[in-house]
């Protein structure tokens, strides 16, 4: 099994996935004016059956230290996503930000997962959270042109 983490702006939601990779139940932490995130999320995940965590932050250093320190007490070893400029899989996603790294890791990868499930179209996705985002997706059939 696999811890699941998504650390917003004002909270934190972790699930376990099973073997399918589907999310089990899902869990979720305000972080936002709480001092002892580390030791509130060690405590939760005492007794998973997880051995690695992968996990994806637009929340602050603190937010992301206490996350590491509480897999660390839980023998989980993590991994963060990161966004990157450019995906080349299945298919190619572009990331056109200037600098692709101010791109949130939630979105780039949100996007992806969207190409995955809804392969060779052009999509919009709107994400509400904290902040309401919309990304775009402009399939092309060959290399883009910029």
């Amino acid at each position: 099994m696999t811890l699941l983490v998504d650390a917003g702006n004002t909270a934190l939601k972790w699930a376990l996935a099973g073997a399918d990779g589907r999310p089990q139940a899902v869990h979720v932490e305000v972080h936002r004016g709480v001092n002892d995130l580390a030791q509130r999320l060690a405590m939760k995940w005492r007794t998973l059956a997880a051995k690695r965590a992968i996990g994806c932050s637009v929340a602050s250093p603190e937010v992301v230290a206490a996350i590491e320190t509480a897999a660390a007490e839980n023998g989980l070893a993590l991994q963060w996503l990161r966004s990157e400029a450019r995906y080349c899989g299945d298919f190619v996603l572009e990331n056109c930000y200037r600098t692709p790294s101010q791109l949130g890791a939630d979105r780039w990868h949100g996007m992806l997962g969207s190409c995955l499930i809804y392969p060779r179209r052009s999509l919009v996705r709107v994400a509400a959270g904290t902040a309401t985002t919309i990304d775009c997706i402009e399939w092309t059939s060959g290399p883009a042109q910029f």
